[in-house]
């Protein structure tokens, strides 16, 4: 990852906590494949390495080999979401929500890459879903926190002032 990268992964750390982490509730599929369990394994080792570019390519193949498995699609978004690519990172985050509509991480970086994007309001809907189903989670809660003292969707009013001699 680039300095820059790193530099906006670390101040995105310091407004919200991202699930950058195969997660404690992701879902399990009875029978995974193994050569899928190894792309994965593959993929987050290479993101906490840094290697973001390798990491992408082990999620990609991952999603290939499973694409009904919500989570190649969830690693696949956290290594977008490493790359800064909000916008990709939304596509394989939404398909792991679809294929697991309780995937509180896959829902908390949803709601990441949409703020990352400019979409505060659809990133404060993101962490409102995960308390719908795990009401004490803590990362949804405090995110929830930052996005609303996050004032950037507030429209901006120029006010009219009288001119003097009118």
């Amino acid at each position: 990852a680039s300095a820059d990268t790193r530099g906006k992964c670390r101040s995105d750390q310091a407004r919200f906590t991202s699930a950058h982490r195969v997660s404690e509730d992701m879902p399990e599929l009875s029978g995974s494949d193994d050569q899928v369990s190894v792309f994965l394994k593959t993929a987050v080792e290479q993101l906490a390495r840094g290697a973001v570019h390798a990491a992408l390519t082990a999620a990609s193949e991952a999603c290939h080999c499973a694409p009904d498995d919500p989570r190649a699609h969830y690693v696949y978004g956290q290594a977008w979401l490493a790359h800064n690519q909000p916008a990709r990172a939304e596509q394989a985050f939404t398909a792991a929500i679809k294929l697991a509509p309780q995937f509180a991480d896959a829902w908390i970086n949803y709601g990441i890459a949409r703020y990352r994007q400019g979409a505060i309001e659809d990133a404060k809907t993101a962490m409102r879903q995960v308390l719908l189903f795990a009401p004490d989670h803590a990362v949804a809660t405090s995110n929830l926190a930052a996005f609303m003292r996050d004032r950037r969707d507030l429209p901006t009013y120029t006010a009219t002032l009288p001119r003097p001699g009118l």
